[in-house]
């Protein structure tokens, strides 16, 4: 929003939405072309563009997204434990933790729990953990906007972008849409297992 302004981060962010919805939409219905079951997006792309292009144009794109998703999510979970140990942990007469352990521990005991959690047979198993996510994610997007909403306009607070250049400009406006792109891309890869479901 910041480098969008108000107007065209909504729109961005309505758009980016419809633009997730209709191609879901797509796929279902694709799910079944000529009497041809698609189960995922590979068998659709070799469909359409054949064996070589159709896996080219499919499964790059998402291991692309896949594995900047996964480098960002536990690295995020790594500083999230990180932080949480320094909320909780005993604090010697300085206020800093007795124990403390840098971010790449934190990011190896993260990655242990996955490793952990992918060993399950039935990933249905795992349903309280989505819904506990959910929860969080709801819980912490309003704990952000009544936060901002109460306090308000603070004084003194520059919410202008004057100083940035017009490259840094333009380069933070494709970073924003970045951003927005990557929160959806998530979404394709969950689909696929059961495209009618979605």
């Amino acid at each position: 929003m910041v480098f969008l302004g108000w107007p065209g981060g909504a729109v961005t962010l309505v758009l980016s939405w419809l633009i997730s919805l209709y191609t879901l939409h797509q796929l279902c219905d694709l799910h079944e072309f000529n009497d041809r079951r698609f189960n995922r997006y590979h068998e659709l792309g070799v469909y359409a563009f054949g064996k070589v292009w159709g896996n080219i144009a499919v499964i790059t794109p998402q291991l692309i997204v896949m594995v900047g998703l996964g480098i960002t999510y536990t690295v995020t979970g790594g500083q999230s434990l990180k932080r949480f140990w320094a909320i909780v942990c005993h604090k010697g007469a300085d206020g800093t933790c007795a124990t403390d352990f840098g971010l790449s521990a934190w990011i190896i005991v993260f990655t242990g729990v996955h490793l952990f959690l992918i060993q399950c047979p039935n990933f249905n198993s795992l349903r309280p953990v989505s819904l506990l996510a959910a929860i969080m994610s709801m819980g912490y997007s309003t704990i952000a906007v009544g936060g901002s909403i109460k306090a308000g306009k603070q004084p003194g607070a520059e919410y202008n972008l004057n100083g940035y250049s017009t490259g840094a400009g333009i380069l933070n406006v494709f970073n924003s849409l970045g951003i927005v792109a990557f929160a959806y891309g998530g979404a394709l890869d969950k689909s696929q297992e059961n495209p009618k479901g979605v």
